[in-house]
């Protein structure tokens, strides 16, 4: 332990709270002589907030005296690149923007990409690369790309299907699956990690995404409020 992190977590059973128009369920633990506590207003995702912090407690995984969390859901730094975040851009905007809008986002990006350029002499004519940037990264790559898209969409739905908003872009295909690993009961610290977010973030986000599970999270808070011997017995490492 470094003085940032400590082993001694307690995790204690979730409080409930009956307001008059509100019920909030209120996760407790400790982690060395703070006691922390994160509510929610749903006992699905109270239950898998709980549950994540025991599953790591008991791996003996270390958590930070900052933030109460384990230290492996903090966000890990991000490694994108300029030119993967110049084409994630593009991709968000092609499907709204119009042509000439289009034309200004490439040859803005083809500027910016210019400056960017790591060496004074690179490989290739800068022209070259200008011209590669704005007629094949920053535009007829992506249409064609989209195109094939909606083409597949379209053949895979039914007419009320492709009428709906059921994956009317790439990017909704990541919603389906994150909350469809979500309701299958997958912690959330391994979806966060699949999906690139924190677990708080997570949460938050695809609160609204988990259903179907109240059966379930109340069968595993009664078993949790029911009395023990070691209820309250820390899980320690070392």
């Amino acid at each position: 332990m470094d003085g940032s992190t400590t082993y001694d977590v307690r995790v204690y059973r979730t409080e409930v709270y009956e307001g008059t128009k509100v019920t909030t369920y209120k996760v407790r633990w400790r982690t060395a002589h703070r006691l922390w506590k994160e509510g929610f207003r749903n006992a699905a995702l109270a239950d898998s907030f709980r549950s994540s912090l025991l599953a790591a407690a008991r791996k003996g995984e270390a958590f930070s005296l900052r933030t109460g969390r384990p230290l492996s859901w903090e966000p890990k730094e991000s490694t994108i690149t300029w030119y993967a975040l110049t084409l994630d851009y593009t991709a968000a905007k092609w499907p709204y923007a119009a042509p000439n809008h289009r034309k200004s986002i490439a040859e803005a990006l083809t500027d910016a990409t210019e400056a960017m350029l790591a060496s004074d002499e690179p490989p290739y004519p800068v022209e070259e690369i200008r011209r590669a940037l704005r007629t094949w990264a920053f535009s007829d790559r992506l249409r064609a790309y989209l195109k094939v898209f909606h083409k597949a969409r379209a053949a895979a739905f039914t007419g009320q299907e492709g009428a709906s908003l059921l994956a009317r872009r790439p990017y909704d295909l990541r919603h389906a699956a994150v909350s469809t690993w979500l309701n299958a009961g997958v912690l959330a610290p391994q979806v966060a990690e699949w999906a690139g977010h924190s677990v708080d973030v997570l949460l938050r986000v695809y609160a609204k995404c988990i259903s179907g599970q109240q059966y379930e999270a109340k069968r595993r808070i009664e078993e949790a409020t029911m009395p023990r011997e070691d209820e309250y017995m820390p899980w320690t490492s070392g």
